[in-house]
């Protein structure tokens, strides 16, 4: 069912800054006890199953600054990672793009100077990042290492709530060769 959205803050019993009533629709909201192996098996695991028929699969984290998504997105990846060559068994080619948006550029967070490069609609309508390294990867570690090493290159400044906030979107494109 529908939630009621909430005041943006509130000062003791006094809504501040509310915004008008709207209704958001959720598939599913967990409790908060929820283990990172819960919300993989809710998130990750369907999208996982999907990529491995040939679809293409997105995990989108959106919240405030310091609400956790880095923190829940690595227990994801990792859990992500493993499912991914436990299911391929060897029998399919994996690789790795990763980059940054930040403000009107693309930078390729793979090679060490933070390349600028292009992305591009292809007729299927997705986009595609071109002049961007792609690394190769056999098993699920090497893909963390990658995706690790890739992670600490973004863009991060401290704020108000965080004291190393990312100032970017990252995308983290794994394409899988069957």
């Amino acid at each position: 069912p529908p939630v009621p959205a909430a005041p943006l803050c509130r000062s003791g019993d006094e809504a501040v800054g509310a915004v008008e009533a709207r209704e958001f629709a959720f598939d599913e909201v967990l409790p908060v006890d929820a283990s990172q192996r819960d919300i993989f098996g809710k998130v990750g695991l369907p999208v996982l199953r999907e990529c491995l028929k040939g679809f293409n699969g997105t995990i989108f984290a959106y919240g405030q600054t310091g609400s956790g998504k880095t923190y829940t997105m690595r227990a994801i990846e990792r859990a992500a990672a493993e499912e991914l060559f436990l299911r391929l068994g060897g029998r399919a080619e994996v690789s790795v793009n990763y980059f940054e948006l930040a403000g009107r550029k693309a930078l390729d967070l793979l090679t060490e100077q933070k390349t600028e490069i292009r992305l591009r609609e292809e007729q299927d309508v997705s986009f595609r990042p071109y002049d961007c390294e792609e690394a190769a990867c056999g098993s699920a570690e090497q893909l963390l290492h990658v995706m690790g090493e890739a992670a600490a290159r973004r863009a991060t400044d401290a704020t108000a709530v965080n004291s190393s906030s990312s100032r970017s979107h990252s995308v983290c494109r794994i394409n899988i060769a069957m």
